[in-house]
């Protein structure tokens, strides 16, 4: 893989962005209607579709190297000559030394020995026979044990899920372990809307945190979409961080796999049995460590992060509603990275996959801040698909599932979420009224 994808697809997202704030941000005094935000998150929604497609033909003809990956059985492949040098050679060794004995042992049977002289078996009370040492050699090859590979590894009984049309990736008994990259176009155009899906869903959570974060600071909403815009860039300067750190630390410890795996049963647990309760930011650390620091200008001022107090710098609360989002999407991607790192390994499709979840988070907030209380059920789509990821973060090296497998159990877990917050009627002291839509 070299730099010229990596820099590419950057350049794509600054392009995007830059798209995004002239024509979707035209007029900052602006609300965003749900009608509007719907249409944008359909755009996004459509350009993560489009670049499922670029996924596919790239790592199927191996665009830009993507989808070649430098192992040691590769390379053995890659250079066969050699290996059938070294055992033509081995074996021509063998059959030399065969031969040297053999003539060896013909020379003392043709000479009888002098008398009063016995030959070594015969002095010790056993038959006189031949031991060629090759015979030895191969004897104790045959009875070598044949549950060990060339590696010395013992061999896994792993078994694999995947639908009946789908190619089978192993045969059951397997020397070489999961790697989770993709060997074709199909399993990487799966593996990365499978990890966009998987962020999307997560980053539902998200969303309600961030619309209790604007309504504890009274963030107006022509000024909303200033604070999502500069959080989003926040977000993808840390998640490509923290996904680099995540995939170098697992190429070179393989054992973090199994961290990931319990991080993430041990947060569906929590989720399941934790408690709506408010969200207390006056007694955030965050917020009591910036207005230590700083000053904090006591209103807003347009839509300016910062501005003079008594001839001093000081920051507004649309700043500090702004530190308080980035805080937050970094505690929600302790979570999220490394559930897609059990879709897949591959640092691209990774990065990829959250960048295009995160790029649709904005307008994807508009789109369902009204409709936030409706969605009851999600909570438990969400521990079930983190609960799911775990579990095959945990039992890899044992069971594995095909990439359109794992696709069809998250989405048959979204879906049910969402499809029974909207069936399944609401208990009556649960109903809300839903605020008027500003006009636009």
């Amino acid at each position: 893989m070299t730099v010229l994808v990596w820099a590419g697809f950057i350049i794509l997202v600054l392009l995007i962005l830059a798209f995004d704030l002239g024509a979707f941000s035209r007029g900052s005094h602006r609300v965003i209607s749900a009608r509007q935000a719907l249409f944008r998150t359909g755009v996004y929604f459509a350009l993560s579709c489009l670049f499922t497609v670029f996924v596919y033909y790239a790592y199927e003809n191996h665009w830009f190297e993507l989808g070649r990956w430098e192992t040691s059985t590769a390379e053995a492949a890659a250079s066969p000559e050699s290996s059938s040098e070294k055992a033509l050679t081995t074996t021509s060794t063998e059959a030399t030394a065969s031969v040297e004995n053999r003539t060896a042992d013909k020379k003392t049977a043709a000479t009888p020995p002098e008398s009063g002289q016995l030959t070594e078996s015969q002095s010790a009370g056993g038959p006189s026979t031949d031991a060629h040492p090759t015979d030895a050699h191969s004897t104790s090859a045959e009875s070598s044990p044949a549950h060990s590979n060339s590696s010395g590894r013992a061999k896994h009984h792993r078994l694999e899920i995947a639908f009946p049309f789908e190619p089978s990736a192993s045969s059951g008994d397997s020397d070489e372990e999961p790697t989770g990259l993709p060997e074709n176009g199909s399993e990487a155009a799966i593996m990365y809307f499978t990890g966009y899906l998987v962020e999307q869903s997560l980053s539902m959570d998200n969303i309600f945190v961030i619309a209790l974060i604007l309504s504890f600071f009274q963030v107006p909403a022509a000024y909303q979409h200033r604070v999502l815009f500069w959080g989003i860039i926040g977000a993808l300067v840390m998640r490509g961080v923290m996904i680099a750190l995540g995939a170098a630390i697992i190429q070179r410890f393989d054992w973090v796999i199994y961290i990931f795996g319990a991080l993430l049963i041990y947060t569906a647990v929590k989720m399941l049995f934790a408690h709506d309760e408010e969200l207390d930011l006056e007694q955030n650390r965050l917020v009591k460590f910036i207005r230590r620091i700083i000053p904090v200008y006591p209103g807003f001022v347009g839509d300016h992060f910062f501005t003079k107090l008594d001839g001093k710098l000081a920051v507004t609360p649309l700043f500090v509603a702004l530190m308080m989002v980035e805080s937050t999407d970094l505690l929600f991607a302790v979570d999220s990275i490394p559930a897609v790192f059990g879709i897949t390994q591959d640092p691209f499709l990774v990065f990829s996959s959250n960048v295009f979840a995160i790029l649709g988070l904005r307008s994807l907030y508009f789109a369902l801040v009204d409709l936030l209380d409706r969605f009851r059920f999600l909570k438990y789509s969400l521990v079930a698909i983190l609960f799911f990821v775990g579990s095959k973060m945990l039992a890899h090296h044992y069971i594995v599932f095909s990439p359109f497998v794992s696709l069809f159990v998250i989405a048959v877990f979204l879906g049910l979420g969402i499809g029974a917050s909207f069936v399944v009627p609401a208990p009556p002291h649960e109903e809300k009224v839903e605020p008027a839509q500003e006009p636009s």
